[in-house]
């Protein structure tokens, strides 16, 4: 997942037992501003868990939305990693 990735260059990786919205969580612990990345992690989810096919609306609102968390992102990285529940610094 492209959030995934983008949260991994800003030193905040998901933890194998994490779901995505629990790596949100711990992200915003961390100081970074989360509430544009709810939507395109809905989205994902949706793509992966339904049997429905993604339409090319749903596309396209999934890149829009991840373009605006990337700037959001680009603009105020955490001060330091957040630890998962139960891991450092819990």
């Amino acid at each position: 997942m492209a959030l995934e990735q983008d949260l991994v260059r800003v030193r905040i990786p998901r933890e194998p037992f994490e779901t995505p919205t629990e790596l949100l969580d711990r992200a915003a612990r961390g100081g970074l501003p989360i509430s544009q990345a709810r939507r395109p992690a809905q989205l994902f989810a949706e793509a992966r868990y339904s049997s429905r096919p993604v339409t090319d609306g749903q596309r396209e609102q999934a890149e829009r939305s991840l373009a605006a968390v990337r700037r959001q992102w680009a603009r105020q990285r955490p001060a330091a990693p957040a630890s998962p529940p139960g891991g450092e610094g819990a």
